[in-house]
């Protein structure tokens, strides 16, 4: 984690505080109450100001990450795109395709034994122009709504991760292996 100049100076804000709250506690031992309600006061204006500033810098550190993310297009008429959007949140999601640096295309069909195949090509543009890859799922045809939508956005996060990566926001990229057994 990085404690840059503007951690350092919420920091001293919020040790000031508490040192103005001692203070209070020891005005209002010697029975002393204008001072005791100017630090009162004193002590909640730093507090938000403190908060309010710090809100706006995390803000601004948002938005200049949010700027640098991939933008893709997500081509699929049956699938429940706010859950994608809700579950992949590092992207940028545009409702053009000539806007995006990544079509998605995604279709199904229907497997011998009544579940399903799913499809997505991934279809780099501009930059990522002749960047291709198709990956595959399958379903049972017992598997829930839920359980689809789950291994979909799982597949979707795992093609994203190639395209991503060459963005300005792939050093804040984490992958995570679950529970691999290798041959000991």
């Amino acid at each position: 984690m990085e404690f840059g100049a503007w951690d350092f100076f919420k920091t001293k804000i919020y040790l000031r505080n508490i040192s103005y709250l001692f203070i209070f506690a020891q005005s209002k031992k010697q029975g002393n109450e204008s001072n005791m309600k100017k630090l009162f006061s004193f002590q909640i204006i730093f507090f938000f100001i403190g908060n309010i500033i710090y809100a706006q810098n995390d803000t601004i550190k948002t938005d200049s990450l949010r700027k640098d993310a991939l933008k893709i297009f997500i081509d699929c008429n049956y699938c429940d795109k706010d859950f994608i959007r809700n579950e992949i949140t590092f992207v940028n999601y545009v409702r053009d395709s000539k806007e995006a640096q990544l079509h998605i295309l995604i279709t199904e069909q229907y497997t011998g034994s009544g579940g399903k195949e799913y499809s997505l090509f991934f279809i780099g543009q501009k930059e990522f122009n002749n960047m291709y890859d198709t990956l595959k799922f399958y379903t049972k045809v017992d598997d829930t709504d839920d359980e689809i939508r789950q291994n979909l956005v799982k597949i979707l996060k795992i093609g994203l991760m190639r395209y991503a990566a060459k963005t300005p926001l792939y050093d804040k990229i984490s992958i995570n292996v679950v529970n691999p057994r290798f041959g000991n």
